[in-house]
């Protein structure tokens, strides 16, 4: 997964394009926060459903999914109002790594 973060200020919102090689996925994750994902390219699957061009998702603290890249792969444009929250033994370390690397507010 290659991420490409956009800056827009002091918003309080990640923002960022996802490229997800075709079949790939991120680790399994919840929110913290609402999750804005718009497809551009290709599509993924998740435990919702399956979210093409054009589509857009809405993940809140109650979905805990694992988006899985369709045949073609896929660009997606995302909007975190707080960070994911990884599952699992390697997200629990993950989890541990970013809070401690976690840049301050000024840095």
């Amino acid at each position: 997964m290659e991420e490409y973060p956009i800056a827009l200020g002091d918003t309080g919102h990640a923002v960022s394009l996802l490229r997800i090689a075709p079949g790939r996925s991120p680790l399994t994750h919840r929110h913290d926060g609402e999750e804005l994902t718009l497809v551009l390219e290709g599509d993924y699957c998740d435990e919702v459903g399956r979210f093409r061009r054009g589509d857009l998702q809405i993940a809140n603290e109650s979905l805990s999914h694992k988006p899985v890249a369709g045949a073609t792969g896929c660009l997606c444009l995302t909007v975190l109002a707080a960070p994911v929250r990884f599952s699992g033994p390697v997200g629990w370390l993950l989890n541990i790594w970013r809070r401690l690397h976690a840049r301050k507010p000024g840095e």
